[in-house]
């Protein structure tokens, strides 16, 4: 995780050779020279729709003027998606917002969200979510691998003596791993993790 943390972007783009890059028009796009400068240089990560890590895929709009305007009125850049969500930068703000594909939830979860499922600011700019995204890449198959390796643990512990073994915690490791990328998270970007519900948080948080 140091490592990754530490790494360049241009290391974990591989120069490039993993990105997608946005279009030509991306140039007028009304945004922040520093976020201007970020997707241009490193672009988003090339990411299947089937992705089973659940990371951040470059899904950049194609037209010149911004493609989603809000309920409250403000507009946006489509750039991204991950898992059920689209990622939108703010029209010269360029905050990042994460918009649902789908508003409601089903019955039994109604409650969590009466007024439906909103709008989420997810990072402060868009450099920060550029950054975000190039080393989520890189973690979320460490996270999972972690994962996985913990519950095999305990399975194998469990069919070796029969039962649960109560002072034996193999998800210990794991937790603290996602509890220390939280805290990197929120170093470059205190949006990022600022709710536990956030998207970012969410995809962190596993059994922490």
């Amino acid at each position: 995780m140091e490592r990754i943390f530490a790494a360049d972007l241009r290391e974990l783009t591989q120069s490039g050779d993993l990105s997608v890059r946005p279009p030509a028009v991306f140039s007028d796009w009304r945004m922040p020279d520093t976020g201007r400068q970020m997707l241009a240089e490193h672009g988003l990560p090339t990411v299947p729709a089937s992705d089973i890590y659940l990371r951040v895929r470059g899904a950049f709009q194609s037209g010149l003027d911004p493609e989603y305007r809000a309920a409250d009125d403000w507009s946006g850049y489509f750039i991204a998606e991950c898992g059920e969500v689209k990622i939108v930068c703010s029209e010269v703000i360029g905050s990042v917002v994460a918009v649902p594909n789908e508003r409601t939830l089903p019955p039994s979860l109604a409650a969590l969200h009466p007024q439906g499922i909103s709008d989420e600011v997810i990072n402060e700019g868009i450099h920060t979510f550029v950054d975000l995204a190039w080393r989520w890449y890189w973690l979320s198959p460490v996270l999972v691998k972690m994962e996985q390796d913990a519950g095999k643990a305990d399975l194998t512990e469990f069919r070796r003596s029969g039962k649960a073994v109560p002072d034996v915690d193999f998800y210990e490791p794991y937790r603290a791993l996602c509890g220390d990328v939280r805290d990197k998270f929120a170093a470059l970007d205190h949006v990022a993790v600022s709710s536990n519900q956030s998207m970012w948080s969410n995809m962190i948080g596993g059994f922490e």
